[in-house]
C-alpha cells in the first residue's frame, strides 16, 4: 500500500473503513503530498506486524481528522520518527489505540489524539 495515494492533489475526504486490509506491511507515503486531504478513515486497517509508516501523511497540508484506530503493533525502534505528520498544519484530531500513544507522542500534539481501546 505503498505511495498508493502519493500526490492525489484534488483528493478531499477518502473513506476506507469498509476495505479489508490485513496484515499490511508497509503504509509508507501512501498519502504524501495529498496537500488537499481533509479526512481520511482508515479504520478497517489491521496490522500484525506494519514496518514502515514514514511519510505517511506527509505534506497533507489541510489534513484536519485521522482514523487509524484499529492499527496496532507498529514495529517501531524506540528513536524512529517515521514523520508520519510532517506538514500536518491543521491536524485536529489523530484517532489511535492506546498502546500505539508512545510512537504517536513524537508525531503530534497530545491534546489532538484521540484515545481508543
Amino acid at each position: 500500500m505503498s505511495e498508493l495515494l502519493c500526490e492525489c492533489t484534488n483528493l478531499k475526504n477518502i473513506d476506507l473503513s469498509s476495505l479489508k486490509a490485513e496484515n499490511i506491511k508497509s503504509l509508507r507515503a501512501m498519502f504524501f503530498n495529498c496537500e488537499n486531504l481533509l479526512s481520511a478513515n482508515l479504520s478497517s486497517f489491521k496490522s500484525q506486524n506494519l514496518e514502515s509508516v514514514y511519510k505517511m501523511f506527509g505534506r497533507c497540508y489541510n489534513l484536519l481528522n485521522v482514523d487509524l484506530s484499529s492499527l496496532s503493533n507498529i514495529n517501531y525502534k524506540e528513536n524512529y520518527n517515521p514523520l508520519m505528520f510532517e506538514d500536518c498544519f491543521s491536524l485536529i484530531n489523530v484517532k489511535i489505540k492506546k498502546d500505539l500513544l508512545k510512537l504517536f507522542l513524537n508525531q503530534v500534539e497530545k491534546d489532538i489524539i484521540e484515545l481508543v481501546d
